[in-house]
């Protein structure tokens, strides 16, 4: 199983989701008030990204509640806030609950090109972990963390709570891989949580390179890639550096933690 992790809706794409299972957590808030309502009968959840449209769509269904937060503070004239503890079965059991939250909703809609979608925390890691692996598709996990400028110390909080659960996601799919930790730099493109794998990567291929494509091209060695399951080897290639007397990096694994981490290799 392929697993990618979207420390934020912004760093998802579309064929990033295209055939893949989606999970999205937002451990103490949004998931865990999604997943206590279903819980407690309630007839469904709709994310929707704005109040207005959360009251709009209520209004056009009777009986139905709005539920959501902005910044952690409830909304006015909404029925609940998105507390776990309001979404009783004495208020939720057989309505339709329209939410909208600060990052859990936005995160929601973020998935929606995925094949299928399920909503994770900590109250339900074992079975959201059970189902995605059931799938048996590419598993992406999206993070219900805003970008914002001036709240790097919040996001930071924010994914140290995360990673904690994809620890426990990881090991309830019974993969030989560990979460062991979301960088703050996490945030810039290109970036992920870092893998620890508990199997040694086996001994480099050797390989015949092929003529030189022409001057200036430097050779970058092939390497043992870890695909969620096993170790699968990256051929050689000839590649031009990006500009001239650059040095190439060669990617590597190195001990960590009782395990493997593997570092990217780059042009330096």
């Amino acid at each position: 199983m392929n697993i990618d992790v979207a420390v934020t809706p912004a760093a998802l794409t579309a064929p990033t989701l295209a055939g893949a299972t989606a999970l999205v957590i937002d451990v103490l808030r949004a998931s865990t008030s999604i997943i206590t309502a279903l819980v407690n009968g309630c007839a469904g959840v709709v994310p929707v990204a704005e109040p207005d449209e959360a009251r709009r769509r209520a209004a056009a269904e009777p009986g139905s509640l709005v539920a959501g937060e902005r910044r952690g503070d409830p909304l006015e004239g909404f029925d609940l806030g998105n507390s776990p503890l309001e979404f009783t079965r004495e208020r939720v059991g057989g309505r339709t609950v329209f939410l909208t939250t600060s990052n859990g909703t936005g995160a929601l809609l973020a998935v929606r090109a995925a094949a299928a979608i399920g909503v994770a925390a900590f109250v339900n890691a074992g079975a959201a972990a059970a189902w995605a692996l059931a799938a048996d598709r590419s598993l992406v996990i999206a993070c219900a963390v805003a970008e914002q400028p001036g709240t790097a110390v919040h996001l930071v909080e924010s994914t140290g709570k995360k990673a904690a659960f994809l620890q426990r996601v990881v090991e309830a799919l019974a993969l030989p891989a560990t979460v062991h930790h979301i960088r703050a730099e996490s945030f810039a493109p290109g970036f992920a949580a870092e893998v620890i794998v508990r199997v040694a990567p086996p001994r480099a291929v050797y390989e015949t390179r092929g003529p030189m494509p022409g001057r200036g091209y430097v050779w970058i060695n092939g390497y043992q890639r870890w695909d969620g399951r096993s170790h699968v080897w990256v051929p050689g290639r000839w590649e031009l550096p990006p500009r001239p007397h650059r040095r190439w990096v060669e990617h590597r694994w190195v001990r960590r933690n009782g395990g493997y981490v593997f570092v990217e290799g780059h042009w330096r």
